[in-house]
């Protein structure tokens, strides 16, 4: 029978959540279920002497429960103890002949066995045929099918590795080597999509893909562009280069990169010329998500922004203008810093326009906007801002 309570407990356990599962057993009646999972929870936590002492203690308990043989030869097995787990087998085939877990524990060892794992996944999915709820028959099925996709893709065949990965997923979703298995299986078959969407479900859980994911951003972007699909292209290959790909390595990604950086310039300032603030404002802003240091879309974009009262955003973006300019050592040709006074000033914060001023005067205190600059501070003072 499957009590709820200790089913609850397997199911953490086969996540890896141990915290739960510790605090599920703790509220387990005393019992076999209780003991074998205890067993089980002592050598995920590492501990193979006290999970070793659980199943001694239940065997002593129910000498004629097939479980605990079971579960010991399992446990031998994932440690590597394959003799001692073969001999648990052994004892509980004579003893009992094959149960639900007698049959997932000789999957298990078939699994954990160099070579065994298709011979491994036959006996898990018989006892899970014998025992539509049996336990603990998820993870190993998982690794079964990992290996042999692993196998398939060593020797290109890609449509049996990526069955293989399908299957692992199915059975552990959560394993980020399942995931990593079956991303990389998709990209090998030429599933670009599907496998960037996993590498990016893995570099956001932490996982170290971001190499592997610029990589696969970039062959993305060159079958976009096969599919005449420039948009999508350039998504993956500003997707590739912010993960850091060098400049040389985008190959003919950073060519789009650039044609689509003047492209929407352009746009913007045809847009402008026909007082069309909404459609200039969307292609600077486009122009400054493709090259985000480029100084000439964040000072369209801050001309926009101001002509269209949003003077906040003219500042954010004028600001933008002049740090991007103190960094690269560049000698801007127009006096950006009054624009950004004069945006601040709109918005109301005064501090901040003597602030920038002042600032300039400072670093450029023989500066060809020196006069500009020291008569908006005197209208400042004129004014009590």
């Amino acid at each position: 029978a499957h009590d709820p309570a200790a089913a609850a407990t397997a199911l953490a356990l086969e996540q890896g959540d141990l915290a739960a599962a510790r605090t599920l057993l703790a509220g387990l009646p005393p019992g076999l279920d209780a003991e074998l999972l205890a067993a089980r929870l002592a050598a995920l936590e590492g501990s193979d002497v006290a999970a070793i002492r659980a199943l001694e203690d239940a065997r002593r308990r129910h000498p004629d429960e097939p479980r605990v043989w079971a579960v010991a030869a399992e446990l031998h097995a994932w440690s590597g103890r394959k003799e001692s787990a073969e001999a648990e087998l052994r004892e509980a085939l004579s003893r009992f002949g094959t149960t639900p877990e007698i049959a997932r524990a000789r999957g298990v060892l078939l699994v954990c066995r160099e070579g065994g794992a298709q011979a491994g996944i036959v006996h898990l999915e018989q006892a899970r045929a014998m025992d539509p709820d049996v336990e603990f028959v998820d993870r190993p099925l998982a690794q079964g099918h990992l290996l042999l996709a692993s196998q398939a893709l060593g020797r290109a065949d890609l449509a049996g590795g990526l069955l293989h990965a399908e299957a692992a997923y199915a059975h552990d979703p959560r394993d980020p080597d399942v995931r990593t298995a079956l991303a990389d299986a998709r990209q090998a078959a030429g599933d670009f999509e599907g496998a960037l969407a996993l590498y990016e479900e893995l570099l956001a859980g932490g996982e170290p893909v971001g190499g592997t994911l610029a990589m696969v951003s970039q062959r993305a972007g060159v079958a976009a562009l096969l599919d005449q699909d420039r948009a999508r292209a350039l998504d993956h290959y500003l997707r590739a280069r912010d993960l850091g790909l060098p400049h040389e390595e985008l190959g003919f990604g950073a060519t789009v990169i650039a044609q689509e950086l003047e492209r929407a310039l352009d746009e913007g300032l045809a847009a402008y010329a026909e007082d069309d603030l909404a459609a200039a404002e969307a292609a600077f802003r486009r122009a400054v998500r493709i090259a985000p240091d480029d100084l000439a879309g964040h000072n369209h974009l801050g001309v926009v922004l101001f002509r269209a009262g949003d003077f906040d955003g003219a500042s954010a973006s004028w600001r933008r203008v002049l740090d991007l300019a103190g960094r690269g050592g560049v000698e801007l040709p127009e006096p950006v810093h009054l624009n950004l006074a004069r945006s601040l000033y709109q918005a109301g914060r005064y501090a901040e326009v003597r602030a920038e001023l002042s600032a300039y005067l400072e670093a450029a205190p023989a500066g060809a906007w020196r006069a500009e600059t020291e008569d908006m501070l005197a209208r400042l003072d004129a004014e009590g801002r």
